[in-house]
């Protein structure tokens, strides 16, 4: 009983990997979603009011309630690293942070392991990622990049763009909204003859909160 529950648990903790294998028994049938993964840091299951906590009547989250009710919701799963960016390093890679490299902020992630948007690359897919990146490395395996510098800033944030990374260009306007305006760009420019998979870090949740 005790490793039916483990595996079932390893298999929660590695549900983002599956897009690594997803798409290959997908492209049996000849068929190639378009995947949008969007990750906002620092919302704890209780900040959801889609899980019901009596914490979150306090502040509701419609929108994110209307994506698990038109989606899927995990009801039973558990964080691999609760850190922003080691469980980014997780999420990228598949493996644990004992394996990638980044057990913790100040550690560099292992960039010689094989990210997940590479595997889509090689499988026909445009890729992007917009927002906080937050990583001691460029983004790999992605057509389209526009992130932040460090965690990046409420306002008027810096971004370094595809094939530019560490060169960082200020923009003047609220993080989130120039994010969003990013990944818009991306979904309107990209190659329309390819699937695409898009990933998204909003930035607003991570630093301390305006007042």
């Amino acid at each position: 009983m005790m490793n039916n529950n483990r595996n079932q648990l390893n298999r929660s903790l590695l549900a983002f990997a599956a897009l690594q294998v997803m798409p290959l028994s997908l492209f049996a049938q000849g068929e190639r979603p378009n995947i949008l993964y969007i990750m906002c840091d620092d919302h704890a299951m209780q900040a959801i009011s889609a899980y019901g906590s009596p914490i979150s009547k306090l502040a509701p989250t419609p929108n994110i309630d209307r994506l698990a009710e038109r989606g899927m919701k995990f009801n039973e799963a558990f964080v691999e690293n609760s850190l922003s960016t080691p469980s980014r390093a997780c999420l990228m890679t598949g493996l644990y942070s004992h394996q990638n490299g980044q057990r913790q902020l100040a550690e560099g992630i292992d960039s010689t392991k094989t990210f997940f948007s590479e595997l889509l690359q090689g499988a026909g897919y445009s890729t992007a990622v917009v927002g906080k990146w937050h990583m001691s490395c460029s983004p790999k395996g992605f057509d389209y990049y526009h992130v932040l510098d460090d965690q990046g800033q409420y306002y008027n944030p810096t971004f370094a763009s595809t094939g530019q990374y560490g060169n960082f260009k200020q923009e003047m306007g609220y993080a989130t909204d120039l994010i969003t305006d990013h990944a818009i760009e991306y979904l309107n420019n990209r190659d329309k003859n390819k699937p695409f998979c898009s990933t998204g870090s909003p930035q607003g949740t991570s630093p301390s909160l305006d007042a």
